[in-house]
């Protein structure tokens, strides 16, 4: 499968619990709201607890392309972790235009902010995504 518009949700455990081709934007909002978080934070603090090896925050990944992600993480708290490669513009010895990706981290942002993301991201809004994932 190609990775280019697709998603996945990952597990606390690295295992994938859903994947493919994305569709829509809504199709990603419900697919975000209507996943059972609750019981992935639930594992992810008992793999914690277990000191069991190697565990990742449980979330929602989105693949524009090889290696441009969106990843929405759900905290306990009830705020979302939000890792997003941003592809920013430089220039190269001040004259040629080339562009960095960078990944940035938001912590603690609202759900809001979180579920406003996702057709931002699947739509290439950079200058929304630069202006309002921060890091934190």
């Amino acid at each position: 499968m190609s990775l280019e518009k697709t998603y996945s949700i990952q597990s606390s455990d690295l295992s994938i619990k859903a994947e493919g081709p994305w569709k829509s934007a809504q199709q990603m909002v419900e697919l975000f709201t209507a996943y059972d978080w609750d019981s992935e934070l639930a594992l992810k603090s008992r793999l914690e607890e277990q000191e069991a090896g190697e565990i990742c925050p449980p979330g929602l990944i989105l693949v524009r392309r090889a290696g441009t992600f969106l990843h929405l993480c759900p905290n306990l708290d009830g705020t979302i972790t939000i890792f997003c490669t941003q592809n920013l513009p430089r220039k190269l010895l001040g004259i040629f235009k080339v562009t960095w990706d960078k990944l940035v981290t938001k912590e603690n942002a609202s759900h809001a902010l979180a579920l406003h993301s996702i057709p931002k991201f699947m739509a290439d809004d950079e200058i929304w995504l630069q202006t309002n994932i921060r890091e934190s």
